[in-house]
């Protein structure tokens, strides 16, 4: 079982307004779990604030509430000598072998981690001198770990004793406005907390509103479109999940990825390609838009063809490493020096 948690903290600043509505709009909200759920390869648990709480999520079973309005429901035991808490507005990819390798290497109780992209495999990294003259480059085949400092704010993902989360996730559920160090201390929890080597995207962002699109193309959910508002009357090209009281105009072109939530309006003409449509958005007749996320009216660039679908795409290559020619050069150095 994997466990994610959405943190009051992830709804408040400067993508307040993006996170929260993201959970609260149709399908957008549904298709996000879903991309968490796949990453995650296994079932899953997820754990909102009341804020959040609509007719689409409280329907399913997996979805939860915070602060609790009854008792929190036993976990579910597993086999396994951890269980994992994940941030919910971060989708994170680390190798569970290596995982498994940094967790049996030392006595914990709990371990928190953040992730660094530097310290994953198939990264290189250029040394230098104090003065900025560079030394060499160094080549890593392996995801690393390093000690970390603790923090208030809530980490990457967190390891825990099954016989002890029970303990934190009450906490977590009844007193909602204390920090994470705050929660672990409540418990009793002595927690290690770590840098380790993956990958990791903001969901609530412009590169996670982008990977939301991507991982709808390939998506196929009862969110689809119901071909019945369009056919003989507009085109719609490829997987377009929409919501309830969508309208399209006649002669409209959609072209896939397209995410439309509920009442969104396409007019007559319109065209529309890699877009996500908020609630009530209108799109005016015979208007192009192309890679924008539209809230009330006001659309950001979303860029999305330069944006990876998930985390497995960052750095991830047959040969991760730059090729280098018979002859090279390294500048930088006081004498020139010329490598075979």
């Amino acid at each position: 079982m994997h466990y994610f948690w959405f943190g009051l903290e992830n709804l408040s600043g400067s993508n307040s307004s993006l996170g929260q509505r993201l959970l609260t709009a149709y399908p957008a909200n549904r298709l996000l779990l879903d991309m968490l759920k796949t990453e995650a390869q296994a079932p899953c648990r997820f754990y909102l604030p009341a804020c959040c709480r609509t007719m689409d999520l409280d329907s399913l079973k997996e979805v939860f509430f915070y602060p609790a309005e009854s008792p929190v429901e036993p976990i579910q035991r597993t086999e396994e000598d951890y269980i994992l808490l994940s941030n919910g507005a971060v989708l994170a990819k680390v190798e569970k072998t290596y995982l498994r390798e940094v967790l049996s290497s030392f006595d914990w109780e709990a371990a928190a981690f953040r992730i660094d992209p530097s310290l994953d495999a198939g990264r290189e990294q250029a040394r230098l001198t104090r003065d900025s003259r560079i030394v060499g480059f160094r080549r890593q085949y392996h995801p690393a770990a390093e000690p970390d400092f603790p923090s208030e704010q809530r980490p990457d993902f967190f390891c825990c004793r099954p016989e002890v989360f029970e303990r934190l996730l009450r906490s977590l559920l009844e007193k909602p406005g204390l920090s994470f160090l705050k929660h672990c201390e409540s418990v009793g929890l002595k927690v290690s907390w770590l840098s380790i080597g993956g990958q990791r995207l903001e969901l609530f962002s412009e590169a996670g509103l982008a990977a939301l699109l991507r991982f709808s193309q390939t998506h196929r959910a009862g969110t689809i479109v119901n071909p019945a508002l369009w056919k003989g009357r507009a085109f719609v090209k490829g997987i377009v999940h929409g919501g309830r009281e969508l309208q399209i105009g006649s002669g409209a072109v959609i072209a896939a990825p397209a995410i439309l939530c509920d009442r969104a309006h396409i007019g007559e003409g319109a065209v529309v390609q890699g877009v996500f449509l908020g609630p009530s958005v209108s799109v005016p007749s015979r208007q192009r838009i192309q890679r924008h996320g539209i809230w009330n009216g006001e659309g950001k660039d979303l860029l999305i063809q330069t944006l990876p679908i998930s985390p497995e795409g960052l750095n991830r290559d047959e040969k991760p490493f730059r090729e280098w020619s018979f002859f090279f050069h390294i500048p930088g150095l006081e004498n020139d020096l010329w490598i075979l």
